[in-house]
């Protein structure tokens, strides 16, 4: 079964745990991988997330932690994953070629069950493993809260959705960043080079401003959830970012 033929599968399905079941079968067998174990893991590890729009410093953001947690001997006796969904998902390359190929599109966006299937492998076969370990301490970029705030057409749709990857684990430290969204534009511009200058859809003004709409209203719904104004030279946000893992480090130090 060629790619098309899959995504035109998934353009007949609707936005549903059961289609999410039904795709996720079928891309399982297209790749000939066997399905991860879905038990009850034990979430020892601490997990830190980073979500928002585009423009908003994500990637900054966790290289920075990540340089401060590897030279703060405090954290010598954990070990620091970094993880990203799209490096991990073996199902990436099918949304690549329908987000390629404009002329295989409909009016029905399946990009977001693909998304959600994917990140079903991920969860499974990475993420929750590793959490098990007490001494692991994992920051993820991109948790499934961005696949809803960037799928999600407006505020109204963001509890349906959610409850599409009921499976992801919670994070214990869930950073939400945002800014302006003309400064945060102005900073896809200038790494737009990196992409032989591609802008996509989701990178302009208007859809980073529907993103960030979302991602408040995600709030409402999802307990937690640390907003981070990033508006400002980055190492300071940096200080602020590291103040809170540092405090909820020491905490967890004299709970266990």
């Amino acid at each position: 079964m060629e790619f098309e033929e899959i995504i035109r599968f998934a353009q007949s399905l609707d936005d549903s745990k059961e289609s999410v079941d039904r795709l996720y079968a079928l891309l399982l067998a297209h790749f000939k991988l066997q399905k991860p174990e879905e038990r009850n893991f034990q979430k020892n590890g601490v997990l830190i997330t980073f979500d928002g729009h585009s423009g908003a410093g994500k990637d900054t953001q966790i290289t920075l932690l990540r340089e401060h947690m590897q030279k703060n001997p405090d954290y010598s006796r954990y070990n620091l994953f970094e993880f990203v969904q799209k490096r991990n998902d073996p199902f990436r390359n099918v949304v690549k070629s329908l987000w390629q190929h404009p002329e295989i599109k409909s009016t029905t966006d399946c990009s977001l069950l693909f998304l959600t299937a994917g990140r079903r492998y991920f969860v499974y076969h990475d993420l929750l493993p590793s959490l098990e370990d007490r001494q692991t301490a994992v920051i993820l970029n991109r948790s499934h809260l961005s696949h809803v705030a960037y799928h999600a057409s407006n505020v109204n749709q963001l509890h349906e959705l959610i409850t599409l990857s009921d499976f992801d684990p919670a994070p214990d430290l869930a950073f939400v960043l945002e800014c302006d969204v003309n400064l945060a534009y102005s900073r896809v511009v200038e790494r737009s080079p990196q992409k032989a200058g591609r802008i996509y859809a989701n990178e302009k003004p208007d859809y980073i401003e529907r993103v960030k709409r979302n991602f408040r209203g995600l709030a409402t719904l999802v307990d937690g959830l640390i907003f981070i104004d990033t508006s400002r030279e980055p190492k300071l946000i940096a200080q602020q970012i590291n103040q809170k893992v540092d405090n909820y480090f020491e905490e967890r130090k004299w709970k266990q």
